[in-house]
């Protein structure tokens, strides 16, 4: 209906538990309960262009003015940056520094001037991911998560949260569900009954299936695992 999809509500299990651990009592009365409401929307401001796979890699830049810091750069693939009030943003405040001790965890308010969101539309019509772009874009020094520089070993914790059992699960279910669905459908017209009768159509589908098996699978030993 071009409603915006939920935002996973997954931000409580990445942002939740780096507040708890690393913010400050001020943040953590300030934020945690809006984000368990749902009050306010978050995104994560962690991969850029150059700097997905090599995170440390990454050349958003803040630099300390005063009691603020001023932030310069660029984040991609950015999940519903369009519709976040803040974004939890992982930048570098340490340019001398070796790059994974040079960085540092923020809490961006995306209604700040300087803030740029840039939908990118999928094949599909969709638009989950953004660009974002910072331009002098001025966030008040209470709002750094923890020490300066200490933003590597957070991140890492909040990835850890990302890729753990929980997600292999809804991700799971996720792959499962449409690939019910695409059987349904496919059972229920006489062209996708004959497509299903394709004996490599057929082994390519019972890969899938397979796959997904092993996904949920693998949830479950890295929770024996915990």
């Amino acid at each position: 209906m071009g409603a915006p999809r939920p935002p996973a509500a997954s931000y409580v299990d990445l942002i939740g538990p780096a507040l708890l651990r690393h913010g400050s009592e001020a943040q953590r009365r300030r934020f945690i309960r809006s984000l368990l409401s749902g009050e306010e929307l978050w995104c994560q401001g962690f991969s850029e262009p150059g700097a997905g796979s090599d995170l440390a890699a990454l050349r958003t830049r803040a630099e300390r003015q005063g009691d603020t810091l001023v932030v310069n750069g660029q984040k991609v693939w950015t999940s519903h940056a369009d519709i976040a009030d803040w974004c939890f943003l992982l930048c570098r405040t340490e340019a001398e520094a070796p790059k994974h001790k040079g960085l540092s965890l923020l809490l961006v308010d995306m209604r700040s001037p300087g803030v740029t969101v840039r939908p990118l539309r999928q094949m599909t019509g969709e638009a989950e991911f953004c660009e974002v772009f910072f331009e002098d874009v001025r966030v008040p020094g209470d709002l750094l998560v923890g020490a300066p520089g200490a933003g590597w070993q957070i991140a890492m914790g909040i990835l850890a949260h990302e890729r753990g059992p929980v997600w292999t699960f809804t991700f799971q279910r996720k792959i499962r569900r449409s690939l019910e669905d695409l059987l349904r459908t496919a059972r229920a017209h006489p062209a996708g009954v004959r497509a299903l009768r394709d004996p490599v159509l057929r082994q390519r589908l019972t890969q899938v299936w397979i796959e997904v098996e092993l996904l949920r699978l693998a949830g479950y030993r890295s929770l024996t695992r915990l």
